[in-house]
């Protein structure tokens, strides 16, 4: 029961970032006050770097979705990489 309610604390935890990195730059001024600009982009790092390879024109909604997966996968990979500890 704790394992499953830790599981979806994580993965709220992880909606909630990647909202707030999809948000935070509606609140960016690249001129005075880029500091939510830079955020954004190091919090949906993984898949807004493979985002940016999609051909142009793709719907915006399918670009979401892309970078949403790979971060869900990326998330997922380093959650697994942090549970492996050495036994004492």
């Amino acid at each position: 029961m704790k394992r499953n309610i830790l599981a979806i604390a994580y993965w709220l935890f992880f909606a909630f970032a990647q909202t707030v990195g999809m948000l935070l730059p509606r609140f960016a001024n690249i001129h005075s006050d880029p500091t939510p600009l830079l955020l954004s982009v190091a919090i949906l790092f993984p898949g807004g770097l493979l985002g940016t390879l999609l051909p142009d024109g793709t719907n915006q909604w399918i670009h979401i979705l892309f970078i949403v997966a790979v971060n869900a996968g990326a998330w997922y990979i380093f959650f697994k990489f942090l549970r492996i500890r050495p036994e004492n």
